[in-house]
């Protein structure tokens, strides 16, 4: 139970910058460079941190 507890958390935490993309109405090339930024640099928290930056920045 507590494994897949940590893999929807780890779901959310990999998707929340491209969740922010779209509730904050940025255009598609922007949701797209926020969405790949996510998944390929996810692994890295300075990236995560960029991606959710990128995702909530007009």
């Amino acid at each position: 139970m507590k494994y897949i507890i940590a893999l929807v958390l780890l779901a959310i935490v990999i998707l929340m910058p491209a969740y922010l993309a779209r509730q904050s109405g940025q255009d598609k090339t922007n949701m797209a460079r926020t969405r790949i930024a996510s998944w390929l640099l996810g692994w890295t928290f300075i990236a995560w941190i960029w991606s959710l930056f990128r995702s909530t920045h007009k």
